[in-house]
């Protein structure tokens, strides 16, 4: 081999030697069935496996991605730090190269999990189990809308007909806001301490779920002013 050759030949070892040093494995860790183990079991022969425990992907059965799904519509969240769902086992697993040359640098392991056994036939969710995920997921969907619009009613909130302004010919003024009116003062501490209204009328707030009712607030802006209260 001539000199010139050599100098040629050594970086194409060393090239090649950091290509293979790049790469992950080509294959994923091999992990046994794990169908029936809760997440917890399963996640440690995961790791046992060779898989990051961050590499261990617990979702529901009936999310989109699961074998057997067609739609996004309705899928039941799945959360392996929540006690509540300890009890749920695995129907299914999938490990997935994530990787976006998919070069195997970064396998992931998917659990599709089931709230009992029976949930789960052949690696799938059943039909009946499917339809219960997805009731339950839009219901838990409309609660949580509703508690981000302010929607959910206050039963023991006075009515129009339930409170009394400064006219009202059963108005009694005693210096008592709630007494005379029967509105909540909107200075009303809440159980912890902090204020239970928000003071919204005019300000940036004014679609908080808590506001303090624009009708209230001109019954009580009423009252100061008639008694300098």
């Amino acid at each position: 081999m001539t000199p010139r050759t050599t100098t040629l030949a050594i970086p194409a070892v060393l090239a090649a030697a950091l290509m293979l040093t790049g790469c992950g494995t080509p294959d994923a860790p091999k992990v046994k069935d794990l169908t029936g183990k809760t997440y917890e079991k399963a996640e440690k022969i995961a790791v046992t496996a060779g898989y990051e425990t961050d590499d261990v992907n617990g979702q529901s059965a009936n999310s989109y991605t699961a074998p057997g799904s067609k739609t996004m519509d309705g899928e039941r969240d799945f959360d392996e730090d929540d006690p509540a769902y300890a009890a749920w086992t695995v129907c299914s697993q999938d490990p997935s190269d994530l990787s976006s040359e998919k070069d195997g640098s970064e396998w992931v392991l998917f659990l599709y999990m089931v709230e009992k056994p029976a949930d789960c036939k052949d690696g799938e969710i059943t039909t009946e189990a499917r339809k219960r995920y997805t009731a339950v997921a839009k219901e838990e969907e409309a609660q949580e809308e509703e508690a981000d619009d302010g929607s959910t009613s206050d039963t023991s909130a006075p009515t129009e007909d339930d409170y009394r302004t400064i006219d009202d010919p059963s108005f009694t003024y005693t210096g008592d806001f709630t007494a005379d009116t029967g509105l909540p003062d909107p200075q009303e501490p809440d159980a912890d301490g902090s204020y239970r209204y928000s003071l919204c009328e005019g300000s940036d707030y004014d679609t908080a779920s808590n506001c303090y009712p624009a009708e209230w607030w001109t019954v009580y802006e009423e009252y100061r002013e008639e008694y300098d209260w």
